[in-house]
C-alpha cells in the first residue's frame, strides 16, 4: 500500500508493530461480539427515542435527515458498524452511487449479500480507516457511520475526507462523543441512575444492578478510544453547517424495555424524553451523542 499523506497528523502508522497487533485484536473482538445479540435488540428499541429527539419522528433517523440534503451523485460511507447505515442510505435515495469503505472483511462479506439488490450503484472497498484514502474531489458527501468512535487517526481521517469532496460538498456524522472507553463520570451515573429508579422493574435491563461505567478490559480496544475528541478534530477542519448534541441521560435508553413502555407506560416515557430535552439547558450534562453536517471550507 502506499505510505498515507500528512504523516504529521498520524497518532499510528501503518509500520507500528503494537497498533498493528492493537488493530488485529480490535477487529477480532468486534467480529466475535458482532454488537451482540442482546446490545443489537437495545440498539433497536433506543433508535425511536432517538429519533424523535434529533428529528421529532421516531421514524425519521438522522442518516434520513442528511440524505434529504441530497440527492447527491456520489456519496462515500465509512466506519457503518451498525451495517444498516448502508441501506438505510439507499432507500431513503441519498445517492445515485456509494462507495462503502471498511475495515473487517466479514463485515463487507455480509454487506455485499445485504446490499446485491442495489447492484453496480454500490462499491464495497476494504481498508483500514485508521489510514483511509479517497480519491481527490470526487464526493459531493461522506457519510461517517456509528464506528468513527474507534478512530485513532481522527486528523488524518478528517483531512482526507476534506481533499476528497467536492467545493462545497458536505461531511454527516452519526456518532458517540462522550467519555473516552465509555468511562461514565459520577455526575452523569447520578443523572442516568435517578431517572432509571423511577422506571417499574418490569421495563428494566440492568437486573436491578443500576448502571454503571464501562469496564475496559471488557470492551474492545479502540472503542470510544478518542470519542470526546471528534468534535474538535471536525470542527477545525469543516465549517458547521447543522449540529445536533444529544444523549445527555446516554446509556439510560439501552437499558430500557422502550417498546414495553410505548405499550403500557407511554407517559412515564414522554416523561423520560422530556427530562432529556430539558438537560440541553444544563451546562453540566454534557451531551454523549451528536449528529453533525459540516461543510468543505
Amino acid at each position: 500500500a502506499a505510505p498515507p499523506r500528512r504523516l504529521a497528523s498520524l497518532r499510528v502508522t501503518p509500520a507500528d508493530p503494537i497498533y498493528q497487533a492493537r488493530a488485529a485484536e480490535d477487529l477480532a473482538w468486534e467480529e466475535g461480539w458482532r454488537l451482540a445479540p442482546v446490545f443489537t435488540q437495545r440498539l433497536a428499541g433506543e433508535a425511536a427515542m432517538t429519533n424523535r429527539v434529533r428529528t421529532g419522528d421516531p421514524r425519521r433517523s438522522a442518516i434520513e435527515t442528511f440524505a434529504a440534503r441530497g440527492p447527491f451523485a456520489r456519496v462515500a460511507l465509512f466506519a457503518g458498524d451498525g451495517e444498516d447505515e448502508a441501506e438505510a442510505w439507499l432507500r431513503a435515495g441519498g445517492s445515485r452511487t456509494l462507495d462503502v469503505v471498511e475495515a473487517s472483511a466479514q463485515r463487507l462479506t455480509r454487506l455485499r449479500e445485504r446490499l446485491a439488490g442495489y447492484g453496480e450503484r454500490v462499491r464495497l472497498q476494504q481498508q483500514d480507516l485508521n489510514f483511509l484514502t479517497l480519491p481527490r474531489q470526487h464526493y459531493d458527501a461522506v457519510l461517517g457511520g456509528s464506528g468513527v468512535f474507534r478512530l485513532l487517526n481522527l486528523e488524518y481521517v478528517f483531512d482526507e475526507i476534506a481533499q476528497a469532496l467536492r467545493p462545497n460538498g458536505l461531511c454527516g456524522l452519526v456518532s458517540y462523543i462522550g467519555e473516552r472507553r465509555h468511562a461514565f463520570t459520577a455526575a452523569r451515573l447520578a443523572l442516568v441512575n435517578a431517572a432509571l429508579a423511577e422506571v417499574p422493574a418490569r421495563f428494566r435491563l440492568d437486573a436491578g444492578r443500576g448502571i454503571e461505567a464501562a469496564d475496559p478490559a471488557a470492551i474492545a480496544p479502540f472503542r470510544a478510544v478518542r470519542s470526546d475528541e471528534i468534535l474538535t478534530a471536525a470542527r477545525a477542519r469543516f465549517e458547521v453547517v447543522e449540529e445536533q448534541l444529544d444523549g445527555r441521560l446516554f446509556p439510560l435508553f439501552l437499558y430500557l424495555d422502550v417498546a414495553g413502555l410505548e405499550r403500557e407506560e407511554p407517559a412515564l416515557l414522554e416523561r423520560l424524553l422530556q427530562r432529556e430535552r430539558a438537560l440541553a439547558a444544563d451546562p453540566a450534562a454534557t451531551p454523549c451523542t451528536a449528529f453533525l453536517v459540516v461543510r468543505r471550507r
